[in-house]
């Protein structure tokens, strides 16, 4: 943590955006590296059940998932969905967010009944707030019934 300074926050946002240049640019390690980072100074800085953790995880496990590690961006949804249900409640537009990302990923691992329910949770959300991932977690929730 004190490798960033006296403006740990200023310098963590700074790195998270040098992440995503070094994840599209291929260099996913690296990416996911520096995201760990900033991950480790959010946390330090704000506390482990901050909503900007629980961006920070979002960022990390969708890096992880299109680099294969499907099992890991699991764990990391899992836990960013855990923060956001404490800090803004169960039926926050952004924890759908992640309900999506979840299930979307609990279907590349197989697991289509986790990936239904997850979906479910999320499209009951979208549809209340007319979202904008509203048809694409239609879509993913029925290719889930369809596998289960």
């Amino acid at each position: 943590m004190s490798q960033f300074g006296a403006d740990q926050l200023e310098v963590a946002a700074d790195r998270a955006a040098l992440a995503a240049i070094l994840d599209a640019r291929g260099r996913h390690r690296e990416a996911q590296e520096t995201l760990r980072e900033v991950l480790s100074v959010v946390e330090g800085v704000l506390g482990p059940d901050h909503y900007e953790v629980a961006v920070t995880l979002d960022k990390l496990a969708a890096m992880v998932q299109r680099a294969g590690e499907s099992v890991r961006a699991a764990e990391l949804y899992g836990r960013s969905l855990g923060i956001k249900r404490r800090v803004l409640g169960s039926d926050h537009p952004d924890v759908a967010a992640t309900l999506n990302e979840l299930g979307t990923v609990y279907l590349s691992l197989g697991r289509s009944q986790d990936a239904y329910m997850a979906l479910s949770g999320a499209l009951r959300i979208f549809e209340r707030v007319a979202h904008p991932q509203l048809a694409a977690c239609r879509e993913n929730r029925e290719r889930a019934r369809g596998r289960r």
